[in-house]
């Protein structure tokens, strides 16, 4: 899937709305790693869009320092593993912590770290 059919609703409604520097600075910059709508000319965000448009659609990896305690997440050590599903704990040293048990801080007493961790889609 590309962006284009990715963030079609949402490119229909920027251009209904004229916020098309928003998109662009939240969508195109971190990808390429340019300057932000304001500082550079028009032509290069029209010609950095239409690159952007035209790659595939790459899930975001997750921001774990603004991961909320007890947020559920899916969990596992090995990738043929299935996933378990956990409540977040805290992220440190590149490791993801869950509480214990699939519990949550309000009935767990400890936390353990796990290899693979995602967040989970409502359908999970």
């Amino acid at each position: 899937m590309k962006n284009r059919e990715k963030y079609k609703n949402e490119l229909v409604k920027v251009c209904k709305s004229g916020e098309l520097m928003k998109f662009f600075n939240n969508y195109v910059v971190p990808t390429y790693d340019c300057g932000n709508y304001e500082v550079i000319n028009a032509e290069k965000v029209a010609l950095l869009t239409a690159l952007w448009l035209d790659e595939e659609y790459q899930k975001p990896e997750v921001d774990w320092s603004k991961v909320e305690n007890d947020d559920l997440i899916l969990v596992r050590d090995g990738d043929d593993e299935e996933w378990n599903r956990a409540h977040f704990a805290y992220y440190k040293n590149g490791k993801v912590y869950a509480w214990s048990g699939g519990k949550t801080s309000w009935t767990a007493s400890s936390y353990m770290h796990w290899e693979y961790a995602k967040l989970a889609e409502p359908q999970e």
